[in-house]
């Protein structure tokens, strides 16, 4: 075998296992990310050096699809990672489901939670501070969303239908988290309890995420909004005192994750035909 069939050969291979090569990147790359700050939690490592490797942990899933795709595609296909930042969105309404829904998931969740006995003041959140923090969550949960739905997603659309590729970037997505689960500290703790329960709430939002992602043609802003919305509005109610077990958000996601499914059937979770990796690296 000569040098050109033996790379071609590779790339075949690469494109083949896309999902996973890319998965055993985000994941080995996140956890050196992230491991300094669990470390420095117990005191094995200094504070003050943290940062950077957090922002490595948090650009992982990012740094893992261009490697991938480059891999894979050539340099070109590193390039087309990013393309999902100008794909011209066909559903334009689904903006506005991507920025109501995390409303409507919270203060459902919330609701059902009066209606067991629970007291919330909605005035109780400040969101006055909503707009810079969610700057600063979309300014981080890009890096995610480029990776997860940028390219994780479309490859496994390729040869899978949309609710199959769902489950499985939910579970990479869940395990992705684990450095919440091993500090004592975490909100996430409090909030879940426990990773299995973390784990289901992951990936059946996932499901969610999908939908969002498909019916804007692999919009990444739009899908990037959703995140970023959903993480400013859980923060800003744990902040003011208020912790929602997470079995009500699971609840919610679960009765619109069925909902989805229903309507618009496992092909795609949309309206509009699913977003494979052929078409982000045309």
């Amino acid at each position: 075998m000569n040098d050109t069939e033996s790379t071609s050969s590779n790339h075949s291979f690469i494109l083949k296992y896309a999902f996973f090569v890319f998965s055993l990147l985000a994941l080995i790359i996140g956890f050196i990310g992230y491991l300094p700050l669990v470390l420095s939690e117990y005191g094995l490592f200094p504070t003050t050096l943290v940062t950077p490797f957090v922002l490595l942990g948090g650009g992982s899933p990012t740094i893992a699809a261009v490697i991938t795709a480059a891999l894979a595609f050539g340099s070109d296909g590193a390039k087309n990672v990013f393309s999902g930042l100008t794909r011209s969105i066909s559903n334009r309404p689904m903006i506005m489901v991507a920025i109501i829904l995390p409303f409507v998931t919270f203060y459902t969740a919330i609701g059902m939670m009066v209606l067991m006995g629970s007291t919330f003041e909605f005035l109780n959140a400040n969101f006055a501070v909503f707009i810079p923090i969610l700057l600063s969550n979309f300014l981080m949960n890009i890096w995610e969303e480029i990776g997860w739905r940028g390219f994780a997603l479309p490859a496994l659309q390729k040869t899978q239908n949309a609710l199959v590729a769902s489950l499985a970037l939910g579970i990479v997505w869940s395990l992705w988290h684990w450095q919440y689960f091993v500090i004592p500290s975490s909100a996430q703790i409090e909030i879940y309890g426990n990773f299995l329960i973390f784990s289901l709430h992951t990936i059946i939002v996932t499901i969610l995420y999908t939908w969002i992602y498909n019916s804007t043609n692999g919009n990444l802003i739009t899908v990037t909004l959703y995140h970023a919305i959903t993480n400013t509005v859980g923060f800003l109610i744990y902040d003011a005192g208020f912790t929602i077990p997470a079995v009500y958000t699971l609840l919610v996601n679960i009765g619109f994750a069925i909902m989805v499914i229903i309507v618009f059937k496992m092909r795609s979770l949309s309206s509009e035909e699913k977003v494979t990796i052929d078409d982000i690296m045309k």
